[in-house]
Formats: structure tokens, sequence, C-alpha cells
């Protein structure tokens, strides 16, 4: 009942200004706590958790100083002595909300905490990064790539597939585990595919049972339907009225993108070369993959330790996100052709024996990053160009000299050249001449200042 008799019902302008009043101490702790410490990457959030920790202990001290002070004692303590433990109490306060702040950013550094509102969608992705990572490392089990990561197996080793671990080629050797990567990467998707084309021409570090089934892995992909090409053409270039025609059915496609024929408005033809949507997205994906891969096989391969995986998977990744951003492709188009020669490019001269090699050129102004617009050249790859050279009249010896004269000159000369000109790489047109189109990479440094090329074909 005494306790019941001293308490007071509490009113509005009480209860405000008991809320203004620590919300003010909260601004006034945060405040002085960032200030003093001198540092600006805290989050808000975090800045006001301390002042929130700071005002409790405040108010805390705060309630004791005034729970000592009897109703009716005399005499009261003198002002100073109240506004010392005043002080006092705020002072406390604060250096707590600045430890909190410290011990914060010691253990949790900003940034390395994304904010709540991602968590959804990070833990999404990490749950379907962490299935398909499980679902190419069964792949590899499947079809018998267990030696890969044995310590012995050397790079000219003859460990094989065990029997009965889906082999279908052979007894075992390098070539029955090359046949086996090759299925892997098959089965893997794309991406793996175009990793097992890049180490394809690793001649300088692969046996020759390996470069070659790696060199027969083909992209195998469907053409995407006309509706999602328009719909990437209107999110880059606000729809298809910066052309007088395009055709809806594609001329190639690709794992990467697919090309279209088209005639610019101005009378020119040209290509349109188009990304697949969300192809990026898929992209990071396997490319983290295989960088967790590589780094496994290295910690318990000695083989992928001579070689260097984690260094290709590396560079690889580099060159793949290169090749998904066009604008990159369309200045080494620009750099590679203002390197060339006046006379690979004129239209009454040519190189050796009057067998010219061009360059297409890129419409920049239409290029994007998901969008490339380049000059149409008719005609078909050197790999497949049997047929004309047999019978179209065509000097095979004068073509190679051609070729041969223009990848030396870009070499030695221009200090920009192609870096994988194999037969697919390269064009024969119909009027004769021979074509092709290229991305950049530069030297190491400390070596000679120019750049290489690595091929992008038609359609990636």
């Amino acid at each position: 009942m005494a306790l019941a008799c001293r308490c007071r019902p509490v009113t509005f302008p009480t209860l405000g200004s008991f809320v203004l009043g620590s919300i003010l101490n909260i601004a006034l702790l945060s405040y002085g706590a960032r200030r003093l410490l001198a540092e600006r990457r805290f989050s808000l959030s975090r800045t006001v958790v301390a002042g929130l920790a700071g005002g409790a202990l405040s108010n805390a001290i705060y309630n004791a100083l005034i729970g000592g002070i009897h109703p009716g004692a005399r005499p009261y303590p003198p002002y100073g002595v109240v506004l010392g433990f005043l002080a006092l109490g705020w002072a406390c306060g604060l250096l707590l909300a600045m430890a909190i702040l410290v011990t914060w950013q010691a253990f949790l550094p900003a940034g390395t905490v994304p904010p709540v509102s991602s968590w959804p969608r990070s833990v999404r992705s990490r749950v379907a990064r962490g299935l398909r990572y499980w679902e190419i490392v069964r792949i590899l089990a499947q079809c018998g790539l267990r030696p890969l990561w044995r310590g012995g197996t050397g790079r000219r080793g003859g460990t094989g597939r065990r029997g009965g671990t889906g082999g279908r080629g052979g007894t075992g050797g390098p070539a029955s585990l090359a046949r086996s990567l090759s299925e892997a990467l098959d089965r893997s998707g794309v991406v793996f595919v175009k990793f097992g084309q890049a180490l394809s021409t690793r001649r300088d570090l692969l046996p020759a049972e390996f470069t070659e089934e790696l060199g027969r892995l083909q992209d195998r992909v469907s053409p995407l339907p006309w509706v999602q090409i328009e719909q990437v053409l209107r999110e880059e270039l606000g729809g298809t009225e910066v052309f007088a025609q395009i055709e809806h059915e594609p001329l190639a496609a690709a794992s990467i993108a697919q090309v279209h024929t088209a005639t610019l408005r101005t009378g020119e033809r040209v290509v349109v070369k188009v990304r697949r949507p969300g192809v990026d997205v898929l992209a990071e994906r396997d490319l983290d993959i295989i960088g967790r891969l590589a780094r496994r096989a290295e910690a318990r391969a000695s083989w992928a330790r001579t070689l260097g995986v984690i260094a290709l998977a590396s560079g690889f990744a580099t060159a793949l996100r290169e090749e998904l951003d066009f604008r990159v492709e369309a200045r080494n188009l620009a750099a590679v052709s203002s390197a060339a020669p006046a006379t690979e490019n004129a239209e009454d001269a040519g190189t050796a024996d009057g067998a010219r090699v061009v360059i297409p050129a890129a419409y920049h102004d239409l290029s994007t990053r998901r969008v490339l617009v380049m000059e149409r050249l008719d005609g078909v790859p050197v790999s497949k160009a049997g047929p004309a050279l047999a019978g179209g009249g065509i000097d095979r010896e004068r073509l190679a000299r051609a070729l041969f004269d223009s990848l030396l000159r870009q070499i030695m000369v221009d200090g920009i050249f192609h870096a994988d000109p194999h037969p697919g790489n390269i064009l024969l047109l119909d009027d004769g001449r021979l074509s092709g189109h290229c991305s950049c990479a530069t030297w190491p440094p400390g070596s000679r200042p120019t750049r290489r090329c690595s091929p992008t074909c038609s359609a990636s």
C-alpha cells in the first residue's frame, strides 16, 4: 500500500518529455561516439544500436542517482554534485557506445555482412550454387574422374578409370581419362564446354590425347524465340526501329549469344549479335564452381599443381567475362582494324599476291553490353571451306601466304594480334578474301606493350 501511494499517474506531457529526452540522449550519444572515433564507415544501424546501448546505461545511472534521493530529505545534494553525476552517467554511456562500435568493427568490418533485405536472395543463391556444385561433382564421379583427385596422377600418368565407373572409353590410360573428361564437361553445360574448348588449345600443357578429345566439344543449344531477342533489343536499343529490316530466324546460335541478319535504315547490311538473357548469372555461378574445383584439385593432386589449374581457371574466367561484354569486342574490332595497314581494307589493293584479310566494322553507336552490331561479311569458316576451295578456283597457297603475312605483321609490327587463329575462327568470304574478328588482352607487365586477341565466333 505504501508503494502504491507513492506512485503517481503518468500524464501525456510527462511521457512526451521522457520520449523526447531519450531520443535526444540517444542521438547525442550516437553522434558523439562516431565523431570521437573519427570513423565514417559505421553504418546508421550500427550507430543507432550503439546509441541505444549507451542510452540504456546512462538511464540506469540516472535512475540509481534519483532513487537515492528520498522525498522530503533535507538538505538536497548540491546542484554541482548532481550535475557531476549526470555528466558521469552520460560519459559512461558514451564510452559504452564507442566500445560497441569499435568491437563491432573489429570482428565484423563494415560491408562484410550484406543488408538484411538481401538475405533471402543470398540464401537462395547459395543454395542453388551448392546444389549445382554437387551436381557437377556427381557428374565427374559418374564419368570416372576420381583418379584426377589422386595426388599420384601426373601429366603423363597412366591412371585411368576403374572398371565399372561409368567407363565408355576402354580399360584405362590417358586416352580413356581424356574421353571421361570430355564427356563430363559436355554433360556439365555450356560454360564447362567452353572451358574444355579453351583447354584444347593448350598443347603446351596437356597431352595430345586430351587436346584431341577436348577439341571435339561443341556448343549444342537451341535458338531462343524471337520474343526474348526482341525484349533484349528493346531494353538496349529502345526497340527494332533502328533497323529497316531484321530477320527473326537466327543466322547462328550458341551458348552466349545468337546472331540475326539485318539492314540499317541507311542501307548497310549488318549482323546483330544478341546476348542470351540471364547467361551472365549462369556464367558467374559456373565460373565460381570451376574456381572451387580448381582449388580443390591443386590441394589434392600433384598434376594440378604442375599444370597450374587455378591460373588456368582464372584466365578462362577473365576471358569469358570479357566475352560477355560486347562493348569490349566492339573496341577490339576497332583496334585491330586501325592497326591493320590500309591495303588490307582497301577496295583495290591486297596483301600477298592480291589476297586480302579484312576485319568487320562495328557500329559503336548501336552496340551495348548485350548487343553488338557489325558489318556483315558472307562466307564460311575455313574448317568447312573444302568444297569452295576445291571447286572455286581459289589459290590455297596464296590464301595461306596472305594469312601468314597478316598474322606475322600483327605480332611483329602492329603489336595487336589474333591469339587463336584456328580454322573455325577464320572465314573464307564469298569473294575469296579472308576475315576474322577477335577480342583483345594485354601482355603481362614487363613484356612488349602489345595486345593479343582471342577470337569470338559469330555467335560465341
